[in-house]
């Protein structure tokens, strides 16, 4: 290891070391313990090991595990390399008090446990919003990948060995999201990162915030998959359709009460791999397997003579 490498996990290592120290803050004061001046001045040289143990143990072994390796050549601020790295492998980092934990997740399909969200029994009234963030939508994806000098500008495609690029639909006016990645060395690391960044921003994201009692805080936090059926997004037949996002912030007010904040999971199919002989037909399907999995339909795109509307064909 380099001396400069050296220095730059110190770096690091300061930098974690005060995320953890602010997530211990918050944690005693949720506790109701009364902080002095020198308590949130001073991090303990507990929390510096944690910290210290989550790169050792987590972060580094991660990224060689994924095959990741690049060359930090100038100093550069800690959080400017996790985000370089987070970009490149399309995942994402928050901090979860409760827990006591520094969250990992990759971007990708929800696999895990979906918590279902409804206006009848969990969104408080009047507080649902929407917005569709058309700047985020990505119509083309390129990735430059393997580095030929680290010393040279990372933002210059000419010192890169190859790009890799990955062709969306094309919504209005072109939009270009350019990784420069100093991390990615092969033509399949570079393919999965343009394709996953398709997938989930391929359509314009639309961001819902809606808040929810207590009873149901517990259920959904950052990185919690949501099914979300409710009135205010509808089919074109008007019925209130069921759609799948992923929740970005969740805020405390007033003890009583979580305001949500979460992400459509844009262009991620509701199906990847074939069902098993135990799935389903169209005819035995209830109505949420009709919007989660998909059917063949005739080629005029009915099935059984009905219009299966949202389904994927």
């Amino acid at each position: 290891m380099s001396t400069r490498t050296a220095g730059a996990l110190r770096g690091l290592l300061a930098r974690l070391s005060l995320v953890f120290h602010v997530v211990e803050l918050a944690e005693r004061e949720v506790r109701g313990e009364e902080l002095e001046p020198r308590d949130k001045a001073q991090v303990s040289a507990a929390t510096v090991k944690r910290a210290a143990t989550f790169i050792r143990k987590i972060a580094l072994p991660n990224l060689f595990r994924l095959g990741l390796s690049g060359f930090i050549i100038d100093p550069t601020d800690a959080d400017e390399v996790v985000g370089d790295v987070l970009q490149s492998v399309m995942a994402y980092v928050w901090a979860d008090p409760e827990a006591k934990r520094i969250r990992f997740r990759a971007a990708r399909p929800a696999d895990e446990t979906i918590v279902a969200l409804d206006d009848q029994s969990h969104i408080l009234a009047d507080s649902f919003s929407r917005r569709v963030e058309m700047a985020e939508q990505v119509s083309r994806a390129e990735v430059w990948r393997d580095v030929l000098d680290g010393t040279e500008a990372l933002d210059d495609p000419r010192n890169y060995r190859s790009p890799r690029i990955t062709l969306g639909e094309q919504f209005g006016l072109p939009r270009i999201r350019v990784i420069a990645s100093r991390w990615l060395k092969t033509e399949g690391q570079a393919a999965l990162t343009g394709s996953t960044l398709l997938q989930a921003s391929g359509e314009p994201p639309v961001y819902v915030t809606v808040e929810v009692g207590a009873k149901d805080a517990h259920r959904v936090g950052p990185g919690t998959p949501v099914r979300l059926t409710t009135r205010n997004l509808q089919d074109e037949t008007g019925l209130a359709k069921p759609a799948l996002f992923i929740v970005t912030e969740a805020v405390e007010r007033g003890g009583e009460r979580v305001r949500l904040t979460m992400r459509s999971i844009g262009g991620f199919p509701g199906i990847s791999n074939w069902t098993g002989d135990s799935a389903p037909n169209w005819a035995t399907a209830t109505d949420e397997q009709k919007t989660e999995q998909a059917f063949w339909t005739d080629e005029n795109g009915l099935i059984s003579g009905e219009n299966p509307r949202s389904v994927w064909t």
